[in-house]
C-alpha cells in the first residue's frame, strides 16, 4: 500500500496528514518510504490558510498534497472539484495480542484493514 501511496502522492509533494490515527502513524512511513516532506495537521487549515500553504510550497518549487485514512476526511481540503485517490485496502494479518501482564502469546485476528486517500492541489 505504500508503494502505491507514494505513486499517487508523486515524486515533488509536500505532504500533509490529516486525521486521527493517520497523522500519528502516517508521517514516519511516508517520509521513509516517497522521500517526500511530510508534515501533520491537528486541525483542518482554513481556506486562506490552504492557499497560502499551496503558494509556499509551490515557491519551493512542490506540490501540496493531503493524505488521510478516508476521502470524507478531505473533505474542505484542496481545490474544489479536485479528485480524491485511494489505494487499496491494507489487512495486517500477524499483529501481536495486547497484552500488559504477560508477553504477547500469539496473534489478533485480522481487521478489516485501511487504505489511504491522497488529494493533489494541482492536476
Amino acid at each position: 500500500m505504500l508503494e502505491e501511496a507514494c505513486d499517487l502522492v508523486g515524486r515533488n509533494a509536500s505532504v500533509v496528514v490529516v486525521g486521527e490515527p493517520a497523522r500519528h502513524i502516517l508521517p514516519q512511513s511516508l517520509r521513509a518510504w516517497c522521500g517526500v516532506p511530510v508534515a501533520a495537521a491537528t486541525r483542518v487549515p482554513s481556506p486562506a490558510e490552504q492557499r497560502r500553504l499551496a503558494e509556499s510550497v509551490g515557491r519551493a518549487g512542490r506540490e501540496l498534497v493531503w493524505v488521510a485514512t478516508s476521502p470524507g476526511e478531505l473533505e474542505g481540503l484542496g481545490p474544489a472539484g479536485q479528485p480524491v485517490a485511494t489505494t487499496g485496502v491494507a489487512v495486517e494479518e500477524r499483529h501481536p495480542e495486547r497484552t500488559l501482564l504477560r508477553a504477547p502469546e500469539g496473534y489478533e485476528p485480522p481487521g478489516d484493514g485501511w487504505s489511504l486517500a491522497v488529494r493533489r492541489t494541482a492536476g
